[in-house]
């Protein structure tokens, strides 16, 4: 019995151990990422067939960028979540400083869910070919690929904040920096 109660106990510390190092090193990475230029190719879609410019190189205001795999059914559906954000924000005066940008987007794959709309009232982009994680040699942390940027598109805030009010609320006071 002490034999199995000091095994569970040492494979609980690697677990800790394991999860510290993981922690340490998404700390690292979001460091790394802060002050970071983002640029915007111009391959980005506003449209899935359209060949329209992006305007997210446009260094006129603070912006939230969320990149989402578009070849992922429940990273789509996601979607969904972010709407009472975008109600929030458009109350408080800020309009089209939300962007997400879908990579891998397979059109027949997306058309399958949504058909030729997008599947809300959020502003979507498409990179076929992964173009704007690359350029800008993002990580490949789902809760990384989340992020604001400042008006000369310097990363200020990394992080997700749909599960996170106080993250949330950080982007809110980021959105007033102009």
């Amino acid at each position: 019995m002490l034999a199995f109660i000091s095994f569970v106990y040492l494979n609980g510390c690697k677990e800790n151990k394991n999860n510290n190092r993981i922690t340490n090193e998404i700390k690292d990475i979001t460091k790394s990422m802060l002050g970071r230029n983002i640029s915007f190719p111009d391959s980005l879609l506003q449209k899935l067939q359209e060949t329209e410019k992006s305007v997210l190189n446009k260094r006129n205001r603070p912006k939230i960028i969320s990149v989402i795999a578009g070849n992922c059914e429940t990273c789509i559906k996601d979607f969904k979540k972010w709407e009472p954000y975008l109600k929030e924000m458009k109350l408080m005066g800020y309009n089209n400083n939300l962007f997400f940008i879908v990579e891998d987007v397979d059109a027949s794959f997306f058309k399958k869910y949504y058909g030729e709309e997008a599947p809300t009232k959020l502003t979507l982009y498409f990179d076929k070919n992964q173009t704007f994680s690359k350029l800008n040699n993002l990580p490949h942390i789902k809760m990384l690929k989340t992020f604001m940027i400042d008006t000369n598109n310097e990363i200020i805030l990394v992080g997700n904040p749909v599960h996170d009010r106080n993250l949330w609320n950080l982007y809110l006071e980021g959105l007033k920096i102009e």
